[in-house]
């Protein structure tokens, strides 16, 4: 047999599409073989593979629906979003990308809120800001135009998610309360994320509208609005050679 068609066999099996028989069933196999024991094994493996890529990543989803809807409804969902969306990337946390999207238009028929695919996204952008590459323009961060960092995510979400991270013991989902938060790698190299104030967004606007820094918008005094930016510099939100005023 071919190695494309061993693969074209056994390929849905092990992405969890179908079960071990109809693997067996187009290999020919017995499923009393040692062959059919050892792909099993595999499958098990496989199946393993694939709740670790989400568990790794989405760590406080997996014990929120672990402890709302137990154990099996964890491994449902792992299923059912391989199955729309099998592995196919080296770094195993990276094939958790589509997970947000596909909670938020299937997580109903697992019994989930959109709450639950809000989690899912601020995970997901802890993770890729902590695993961002270095990003060149960011290696002497006080020298060159003013500019916010590489690794730089503002997110909006209809749950207080920082609020809930700081309660112990945390309340069950949803957290009600509109939010901004914004993700970012510090100039020690650390993934932080936390709300935006007012202030801070407008800073923000005005450097990715490329405007001038030295004038405070109207309503906000100018040594907030000074403080404000030598916070933002000192968390290594904002970057460049400092301009006086």
């Amino acid at each position: 047999m071919k190695l494309v068609d061993f693969f074209a066999r056994v390929g849905p099996f092990l992405e969890g599409k179908t079960p071990l028989e109809d693997a067996l069933a187009a290999l020919h196999g017995d499923a009393s073989s040692e062959d059919a024991r050892r792909l099993a094994i595999y499958g098990r493996f496989c199946r393993t593979h694939r709740e670790e890529a989400l568990a790794l990543c989405f760590e406080r989803l997996h014990e929120a629906i672990v402890d709302e809807r137990g154990a099996r409804a964890w491994q449902e969902l792992v299923a059912a979003y391989f199955h729309a969306h099998p592995m196919h990337h080296s770094e195993l946390l990276e094939n958790g990308r589509d997970l947000p999207q596909f909670l938020l238009e299937n997580g109903h028929a697992h019994g989930l809120a959109k709450a639950h695919a809000e989690l899912a996204d601020l995970e997901w952008w802890e993770w890729k800001t902590l695993s961002a590459l270095d990003d060149p323009g960011d290696a002497d961060p006080d020298s060159g135009i003013t500019r916010l960092g590489a690794t730089v995510e503002l997110r909006p979400y209809e749950n207080d998610w920082i609020g809930w991270l700081e309660e112990s013991p945390r309340a069950p989902l949803p957290i009600a309360g509109q939010t901004l938060v914004l993700f970012w790698r510090d100039r020690d190299r650390q993934s932080r994320k936390d709300r935006v104030t007012p202030i801070e967004m407008a800073v923000l606007k005005t450097i990715l509208d490329g405007a001038p820094l030295e004038q405070p918008p109207a309503g906000v005094a100018r040594q907030d609005w000074r403080e404000t930016i030598d916070d933002l510099r000192a968390a290594g939100i904002v970057l460049g050679a400092r301009r006086t005023a």
